[in-house]
């Protein structure tokens, strides 16, 4: 039988990171009653800042797959299981698209463990840190 994977504290520190907001963005939204221009221009920069918290999240939660599964995950694979979980659990926040992509790594690791490859993930990831 082969080995489990290591969901270490550190998957912890990332539900903390979520429960303090870590991945919302601080900008004000901009109120219905300013001047359109002004309510524009902070409605243009808090999504863009909420974008890069996103992109932040999910290279955060990709180096934390990689660590868990000891070994890395290309960008098709990881788009699969990311995008999957993503989409199961981001109505009810970031946590569960943790709790989903949990349930799927721990199914590829059980069934396909040759699907996981060893490539360098900096050349395959496709991911940008930029935030």
């Amino acid at each position: 039988m082969k080995g489990s994977i290591n969901f270490s504290v550190k998957w912890d520190e990332l539900s903390s990171a979520i429960g303090r907001g870590d991945y919302n963005s601080n900008l004000p939204y901009g109120e219905s009653s300013e001047p359109a221009p002004e309510r524009n221009v902070k409605r243009l920069a808090f999504r863009a800042d909420q974008n890069r918290l996103a992109r932040k999240f999910e290279t955060d939660l990709r180096e934390l797959a990689v660590e868990a599964l000891n070994r890395d995950i290309n960008y098709d694979q990881w788009r699969i299981i990311y995008d999957k979980a993503y989409e199961e659990g981001h109505s009810s926040g970031y946590t569960e698209v943790i709790y989903y992509l949990q349930t799927y790594l721990e199914i590829v690791w059980s069934f396909l463990p040759e699907i996981i490859t060893s490539s360098s993930h900096k050349e395959t990831t496709g991911i940008k840190n930029e935030y």
